[in-house]
């Protein structure tokens, strides 16, 4: 599909959600949004000082997952066949 068809199909599926009107029900937006939004709180911000750090172990998981976050769709780069010397 080239870029001319795509842009006249976003243009014409944006038509048909505006004629479907999805949020005439609400009249004040500030107040659907207190009501829709669910906040969590966040860790170790709970304002109470006993609980707030971290400890050695939780914050060492903590950095693992967000450094390898994403990773886990890539191809490993290196297999056992790569290895020089196996230790026995």
């Amino acid at each position: 599909m080239n870029q001319e068809t795509r842009q006249k199909r976003l243009a014409k599926a944006l038509e048909q959600a505006v004629a479907l009107n999805p949020f005439a029900y609400i009249t004040d937006p500030v107040a659907w949004q207190r009501e829709e939004r669910q906040d969590r709180s966040l860790p170790r911000r709970s304002g109470n000082n006993e609980h707030d750090e971290w400890t050695n172990a939780e914050f060492s998981t903590m950095a693992m997952s967000q450094a390898m976050r994403g990773m886990e769709d890539e191809p490993p780069l290196y297999t056992v066949d790569d290895l020089k010397e196996n230790w026995q």
